[in-house]
């Protein structure tokens, strides 16, 4: 009796996604052949459609009101859970194209990767992020989240003091 032949090593297809329906409750999408539904066992099938939440965003604004905590076994990274403490950003979208949109994000709390886990939660993450992303939109060469204002009061006296840096992507 013959052996089974040796299975291929897993090499999922890399062109972007296409979308075939878009709306503010589904999203349809065109999986191409070689690429897995949901992760497999193991890290190096981690790349999957599911894994792919980067995209152009529908809608044009929203608020994501969800409560962060710390995900103690897997420190420093934060996850949504209901005993976590509130959490909320609003954002706007500013130009999508290619597969990619630019968002521009205002923090209404302050926690730790409050802005990273609050896009990974609405579908999606920063691209580049090493914690968060995963397939396609972790290989980027940074993490895609730039500062570019930022307004504070100054501690002696109170003025009001903004600064300001353009993205550099």
């Amino acid at each position: 009796m013959d052996a089974p032949p040796a299975l291929a090593p897993y090499d999922p297809p890399r062109e972007p996604l296409r979308i075939l329906h878009d709306d503010h409750e589904i999203v349809v999408l065109d999986k191409p052949a070689g690429l897995l539904s949901v992760p497999g066992k193991g890290e190096h099938l981690a790349d999957c459609l599911l894994a792919r939440v980067r995209g152009e965003m529908a809608e044009r604004e929203g608020v994501v009101d969800l409560p962060i905590r710390v995900d103690w076994p897997n420190r420093p990274r934060q996850i949504v859970a209901p005993d976590g403490r509130p959490a909320v950003t609003r954002w706007k979208r500013l130009r999508a194209g290619q597969g990619e949109t630019r968002v521009r994000l205002f923090p209404e709390t302050g926690r730790s990767h409050q802005l990273r886990v609050h896009m990974l939660a609405i579908g999606h993450p920063i691209l580049g992020d090493p914690f968060y992303a995963e397939g396609a939109a972790r290989e980027f060469p940074r993490l895609m989240l730039h500062s570019e204002s930022l307004s504070i009061r100054h501690p002696d006296g109170g003025k009001t003091l903004r600064f300001a840096s353009p993205a550099p992507f």
